[in-house]
C-alpha cells in the first residue's frame, strides 16, 4: 500500500511539473503570437484602442476592411470578428473591451435570422473554446466562462485544460504566417475566390413566424446593446449582402425594427452587391474585392451617423441600401 501511495504521488508531482510547464510555454507563445486568432484575441481584450469596433461571425471578419474604413472616415478600425462565433462569444468579447475603454461606435454585423437560433451549450463551447486561455486575465472573460458549466472553475486550475482546445491554433501562426489574417489588417480575414461563372439559384426569404425567435439568444442581444449604450457607444447593426438572395422579412427583422437606441445598415437587398457573382468566395461571404467595396459603401453610410446628422429616435434608425 505504502509504494501504491508513493507512485500516485510521485505521478501527481509529475501531472504538476507537467502542466506548469505547458502552460508556461503556451502561454509564451500566447504573448508573442505573430499573428492569428488568439493573437486577434488577445488585441481584443488588452490592446485595442481603435474608434470603431467590428463584432460578429466569419461575415464580420471577412466582410469588413478596417484600412478602407479608416481612409474614408478618419477614425481608427479594429474588426474583432470571429468565423464560427455566435452571440455567445460577441457578448463575451464585448464586456472584456468595454472593461477596458469605450469604443466610439461598436458595428454589430448581424443575419437576419440570428435571433431564431438557440443559445445553445454547442454555442456556449464554441466560444469558452477559444477564451479559456484568458481565463484568469479577464473578469469578464471568466464570468463568460463560469456560465458553461459549474465545473470550470476547478478545470482550470489545470493549464492543460485551459488550452485543450488551443494546441494547433496556437502554433499555427508560427507555422503559416498570416493564415489567419495578417496584423496589418487590423483583424480583416480577406478570402479568395469568385462566382463569377457559376450558377446560384435565387433564394427569397419572406418568414413571419414570430414565435420562432429564440427568447436567450433575445435576452443575451439585448444585454449587448444595453452595455454599450450604457457606456456611451453609438451602436450600428450591419446586414451584410448575400449573392443573389432576396430578404422580404424575417421576424428577426421585424424584431430589430423595435429595438430602442440602434443604427440599422440593412444591405440585404443591395442589388450592387446581391447580383454581382464577382463579389463573392462563396454565396454568403464576400471575396477581398467585394470586401472592399462594401467597406466603402458601408463608411459613406455611416458619415451621417458619425457626424449627428442621423439621429436617433425612440426605435431603431433603420436604413435599407438598395
Amino acid at each position: 500500500m505504502k509504494k501504491l501511495l508513493i507512485k500516485i504521488g510521485i505521478v501527481c508531482v509529475a501531472f504538476v511539473v507537467l502542466d506548469l510547464v505547458v502552460g508556461s510555454f503556451l502561454l509564451n507563445l500566447l504573448e508573442k503570437s505573430p499573428d492569428g486568432r488568439y493573437y486577434k484575441t488577445r488585441y481584443s481584450l488588452e490592446e485595442a484602442q481603435e474608434d470603431i469596433v467590428i463584432l460578429g461571425s466569419s461575415r464580420a471578419e471577412g466582410n469588413y476592411s478596417p484600412a478602407v474604413m479608416e481612409e474614408s472616415l478618419g477614425m481608427e478600425v479594429w474588426n474583432a470578428g470571429r468565423g464560427g462565433q455566435g452571440l455567445p462569444f460577441w457578448a463575451a468579447m464585448n464586456s472584456g473591451i468595454l472593461a477596458r475603454y469605450t469604443p466610439d461606435v461598436v458595428i454589430i454585423n448581424v443575419e437576419n435570422d440570428f435571433l431564431k437560433e438557440s443559445v445553445d451549450d454547442q454555442s456556449f463551447e464554441r466560444a469558452a473554446g477559444i477564451l479559456r486561455p484568458f481565463y484568469n486575465r479577464h473578469n469578464a472573460v471568466k464570468n463568460f466562462v463560469d456560465m458553461v458549466s459549474d465545473k470550470e472553475k476547478l478545470l482550470l486550475k489545470s493549464n492543460l485544460y485551459a488550452f485543450n482546445s488551443s494546441f494547433y491554433y496556437m502554433l499555427r501562426p508560427y507555422l503559416f504566417e498570416g493564415i489567419d489574417g495578417r496584423v496589418e489588417d487590423k483583424g480583416w480575414k480577406p478570402l479568395k475566390g469568385s462566382l463569377a461563372g457559376k450558377d446560384i439559384p435565387e433564394r427569397v426569404i419572406n418568414e413571419h413566424d414570430q414565435e420562432a425567435l429564440d427568447p436567450e439568444a433575445i435576452m443575451m442581444f439585448e444585454n449587448l446593446v444595453s452595455e454599450l449604450q450604457n457606456k456611451g457607444s453609438k451602436v450600428v447593426l450591419t446586414l451584410s449582402p448575400d449573392y443573389n438572395k432576396k430578404v422580404v422579412t424575417t421576424p428577426t427583422l421585424e424584431y430589430l425594427k423595435s429595438v430602442e437606441g440602434v443604427y440599422v445598415l440593412d444591405f440585404s437587398n443591395d442589388e450592387y452587391f446581391t447580383k454581382n457573382p464577382e463579389f463573392y468566395t462563396d454565396p454568403i461571404h464576400l471575396n477581398k474585392e467585394g470586401a472592399m467595396e462594401y467597406s466603402r459603401k458601408l463608411a459613406q453610410e455611416l458619415k451621417p451617423i458619425l457626424n449627428g446628422s442621423k439621429t436617433k429616435k425612440n426605435l431603431a434608425v433603420w436604413n435599407e441600401i438598395r
